[in-house]
């Protein structure tokens, strides 16, 4: 839905009005029995800003295991002299004072701050929190890896030292700002919106209904991301009357409108795909229901035939037989996609890290590649529309052939015999294109 003046000023003095308190404990290690608390950090956010800060080294009066202090570079000599938590407690409790509790890891560091107060026989905090990990996960859902260093590339927020509470909790801070500026601009209504974000903040993805907006207003939201657009059109009770992408070239605003207009749409959802490839197959997906009604299926049919061309049935067979599967960036930085063609079906792509997931990789296309061996005596199967597929070997022969492109090629061969060649190629695909689609920066 698109947000009016209006709707951005109270959201905005619905969320100034709010008073966060974030906070970051770092601990000799997880067990609220056993482990004490090695330092304390604590931030305060009012009217959007930050605007105090604490941070306490404290003596645990315990070792600090090996492996934390590597962690958090925190020694004995540094807590040595350092007060005890009970010295402390009183101030950092006031400090938060009735604030909402903010944390990057909420379920850690609340109940273990929680099991320090009850053993000093204190009163446990009942502050509303919010943890801005699981809050991520609502906003960018398909991200693999949120944890805070991470975030704090994608966001461009400066973390020098991680697993150091103050860093961590200033760090934390600054992404709870962004979230609150995206809340505003997707026009939130309600704090309790804040807590449970679902369906309502997704950064990828915008609804727009037939009676709150129009062609223009559409339009505007949709080229103001560079990233390519999956386009789909609802009817009653949200059953999909058509899906195509949007590229930014004539040729989309053309159809955009030609299908605006035709359709008896209720709902149309804009979601950014990253790479191209991503709406073509949710065009397939979605086909026997769009082809249902044969003139919307023609349009969008005539359209994708010009804008990607279509191979003949013969050449695209032999194309499509030499790929067993397709790589591509990911919408989200150091994310990648993979498509697997040797049993093509909706659902037949895995997205992971690279490198962190590099094995998972390996093995999930190794398995495949042998259940072809075993199963399919040597058949590839693809579940897609004759026409559809004809579009789409099109489309991936053209890219490939393309100096730079976003798209490699990989066969069995190469997965199994040449690992470390392949490493180097996919290497190089992610150092050609880093952030292809400058999300989640720019986003819906």
């Amino acid at each position: 839905m698109i947000t009016r003046e209006s709707d951005l000023i109270a959201s905005r003095q619905l969320l100034e009005n709010l008073s966060f308190c974030i906070i970051d404990l770092e601990t000799t290690g997880g067990n609220q029995s056993t482990d004490k608390i090695i330092e304390i950090g604590l931030v305060r956010v009012e009217q959007m800003q930050l605007k105090e800060e604490k941070d306490f080294l404290i003596n645990p009066e315990i070792p600090i295991p090996e492996f934390i202090q590597k962690l958090t570079g925190i020694t004995p000599q540094d807590v040595e002299n350092a007060q005890k938590i009970e010295q402390v407690i009183s101030e950092i409790v006031d400090f938060i004072g009735d604030s909402i509790v903010v944390a990057h890891n909420i379920s850690f560091d609340i109940p273990f701050l929680n099991s320090v107060l009850r053993r000093l026989g204190l009163r446990e905090l009942e502050n509303k929190v919010i943890c801005t990990n699981v809050m991520t996960k609502y906003l960018i859902p398909e991200i693999m890896n949120s944890n805070l260093t991470y975030l704090s590339t994608l966001f461009e927020i400066n973390h020098e030292k991680a697993h150091r509470a103050i860093e961590d909790s200033r760090a934390t801070a600054q992404l709870l700002i962004k979230y609150l500026n995206i809340y505003i601009e997707k026009g939130i209504r309600k704090v309790n919106q804040l807590y449970y974000p679902k369906n309502h903040f997704e950064l990828d993805r915008m609804n727009f209904n037939r009676s709150s907006c129009d062609f223009a207003e559409m339009l505007k939201v949709i080229e103001s991301v560079p990233s390519p657009i999956t386009i789909t059109y609802k009817g009653e009770k949200g059953v999909i009357l058509a899906v195509h992408p949007f590229g930014h070239e004539p040729l989309d605003i053309e159809l955009f409108k030609h299908l605006y207009q035709k359709i008896a749409w209720e709902v149309i959802t804009i979601r950014l795909t990253g790479p191209l490839i991503e709406s073509l197959i949710e065009i397939n997906a979605h086909w026997p229901k769009i082809s249902l009604d044969k003139e919307i299926a023609e349009s969008i049919l005539e359209h994708l035939k010009k804008r990607y061309g279509y191979l003949d049935v013969k050449e695209t067979k032999a194309f499509l037989n030499e790929i067993d599967f397709i790589v591509t960036p990911h919408l989200i930085m150091e994310q990648l996609i993979c498509y697997n063609f040797i049993n093509f079906n909706p659902g037949a792509r895995l997205v992971f890290k690279y490198p962190g997931h590099k094995k998972k990789f390996i093995n999930y296309t190794q398995n495949q590649i042998k259940k072809l061996a075993k199963n399919g005596k040597g058949q590839k199967r693809r579940m897609i529309d004759p026409t559809l597929e004809q579009i789409l070997a099109s489309f991936l022969k053209q890219q490939l052939a393309k100096e730079n492109h976003l798209y490699l090629s990989i066969n069995a061969k190469s997965i199994f015999d040449n690992l470390k060649e392949l490493s180097k190629m996919i290497d190089k695909l992610l150092i050609n294109h880093p952030n292809s689609y400058q999300f989640p920066q720019k986003h819906l």
